[in-house]
């Protein structure tokens, strides 16, 4: 079903993005870490409980876990994030699915129900994803504290 699986190491719950690789500086991830410093969200879990594939344009589709419904930690989260960009003069968009893809296929798969898969969120890592190449770069980390 899943032709190429990501790799257990780059896994992980995007909840905002920043700027495309060609708008990606040192001195944007600056500011975006200055400006993200004082977070303050306590540890929480999000449910995954469907997999489907991601539309798109490719012949491959993302193959993703996702929710029926966000925790509402992870949308306060999200939104408290969109906030504090949109203070330093960086945009972030509005619409947000959350989700983990687990790989690309040819295939489409049709939003299932699954048996629910618990990710707890201890941390945001600020992460250069090279698109295409199977790679992340941890810029920054910031502990989920409360």
């Amino acid at each position: 079903m899943i032709e190429s699986a990501t790799k257990p190491a780059n896994l992980h719950v995007s909840v905002l993005g920043v700027a495309q690789s060609a708008s990606y500086s040192a001195a944007l991830i600056a500011r975006v870490c200055e400006g993200t410093q004082r977070l303050h969200c306590a540890p929480f879990v999000i449910d995954f409980d469907r997999l489907m594939s991601f539309r798109g344009r490719r012949r491959k589709t993302a193959v993703v876990l996702t929710t029926r419904r966000a925790p509402q930690p992870l949308c306060d989260l999200r939104n408290d994030l969109r906030a504090r960009l949109a203070g330093i003069g960086v945009g972030a968009p509005r619409g947000f699915t959350p989700h983990v893809t687990l790989g690309y296929s040819e295939m489409r798969i049709a939003e299932t129900p699954v048996a629910p898969v618990g990710w707890g969120a201890t941390a945001i890592y600020f992460i250069h994803s090279f698109h295409g190449q199977a790679r992340h770069e941890v810029l920054a980390t910031i502990p989920l504290d409360g």
